[in-house]
């Protein structure tokens, strides 16, 4: 099966022209010394634009991976991942040689070469730094991508996070990571606009055609 193509994966989606949720980056803000970060919300609630926007307010450096159905594959994923490390920014240039690929022989220790791959990439960038996994809930089904991102968000060190972007809410394999604050989430509830935001975004377009 063709792969999908590699710059589509592993870069963060321009957006522009996006209302800015002040609010909401400062609730962000606050959560950026929890190890990782739960987006969740219906298609279309503006998951991504609310990341994207973020990363592009406070100009923090990042890794941006596009999950699809070929994560399910730890051999996939960790290759994208790979090919994401080298192009980030914000990484340290005295750490060129390429991250390990995931081959047949460790198959039988899906845990250990996580937590290998994970303590190395993380050694690589130069805090402040977010690995941000959007639409996580295409592979988030698969135990072994369970097993990869819970491993990875135990080994996080500090100055770094993960934020991951689901439609859904976290699967149970990962709720313990919430009751152990090691992941904090923010849900629909959170993302759609209140009141004063629809106010504001309607009063800022009343001289335009919507």
């Amino acid at each position: 099966m063709r792969g999908p193509e590699p710059s589509a994966k592993i870069t963060r989606p321009v957006i522009s022209g996006a209302f800015p949720r002040e609010k909401l980056f400062c609730s962000l803000d606050s959560m950026r010394d929890c190890p990782a970060l739960w987006i969740s919300g219906p298609a279309g609630a503006g998951k991504t634009t609310l990341i994207a926007s973020y990363l592009s307010s406070r100009k923090i450096p990042h890794l941006w991976y596009q999950v699809d159905a070929t994560d399910t594959d730890p051999a996939s994923f960790f290759y994208y991942l790979g090919l994401a490390a080298g192009k980030c920014k914000g990484r340290r240039q005295s750490r060129k040689k390429p991250l390990p690929l995931f081959t047949a022989e460790y198959l039988g220790g899906l845990s250990a070469f996580t937590a290998g791959y994970f303590e190395d990439l993380c050694r690589r960038l130069k805090p402040p730094h977010i690995l941000v996994f959007d639409n996580s809930q295409e592979a988030m089904e698969s135990l072994p991508f369970q097993e990869i991102i819970a491993k990875a968000i135990l080994l996080i060190p500090t100055g770094i996070q993960c934020i991951l972007i689901s439609r859904y809410e976290p699967p149970p394999r990962l709720v313990h990571l919430l009751a152990n604050s090691k992941m904090e989430s923010i849900g629909w509830e959170d993302i759609k606009f209140s009141l004063g935001e629809s106010e504001t975004f309607i009063n800022a377009h009343r001289k335009k055609r919507i």
